[in-house]
């Protein structure tokens, strides 16, 4: 008769090696994400899930009426783009 013993170790290391590669998949969508707002800020309109409609003016027509205010923005979205990216990596290295 054979018998199978099952060593508690190997299958919390198991767990481990699983939730390291979600973490890690949650690093790679904060990068994607990141990338994506960084693109958006720089071909689209400067803020996500503002419409034209809702604040009255395009992207250009901010642009032309305050363009202090304009870049203002844009470097906000810039920057908020570079830390999703930046903590992306952090996460995928701790995972």
């Amino acid at each position: 008769m054979a018998t199978q013993t099952h060593n508690p170790a190997q299958i919390g290391f198991a767990s481990v090696k699983l939730g390291a590669a979600i973490v890690a998949l949650a690093g790679v969508g904060l990068i994607a994400y990141g990338t994506m707002f960084l693109i958006r800020n720089f071909y689209g309109f400067i803020e996500l899930g503002i419409t034209p409609d809702l604040i009255g003016t395009t992207a250009e027509g901010l642009q032309r009426a305050n363009p202090q205010l304009y870049h203002y923005i844009s470097h906000l979205q810039v920057a908020l783009s570079g830390f999703m990216i930046g903590l992306g990596i952090a996460v995928i290295a701790l995972a």
